[in-house]
């Protein structure tokens, strides 16, 4: 489904969400899907339509996000997008290379 093109996974997926085709999604896993920032883009587009309300887990770790990728993912993050979110993965990703954890 992703491929080594993940956008289109994500854009095929983003538009899926946006006619409410997974309605009650909580866990959304796309850990090692070559996710990139063309795929961000269509995931914030689905977080400004407030499309994943029930969202709990999303796992973005592994993927080829850009620094930039992030900070716009980070940027389309407001308490309606997904006011469930319990827990969120980023690791691994391009633009977190080189961030270390802090204790």
């Amino acid at each position: 489904f992703f491929g080594t093109e993940g956008w289109r996974g994500m854009d095929v997926l983003g538009q899926a969400l946006k006619l409410g085709k997974l309605p009650k999604l909580s866990r959304l896993i796309l850990r090692s899907c070559h996710v990139s920032d063309k795929g961000i883009q269509a995931l914030v587009e689905v977080l400004r339509a407030n499309d994943l309300v029930f969202l709990k887990d999303l796992d973005l770790a592994d993927n080829d996000i850009t620094e930039e990728g992030i900070r716009t993912f980070l940027r389309a993050l407001t308490p309606a997008s997904l006011p469930r979110l319990a827990s969120l993965y980023l690791e691994f990703n391009a633009g977190t290379r080189g961030v270390q954890e802090r204790k």
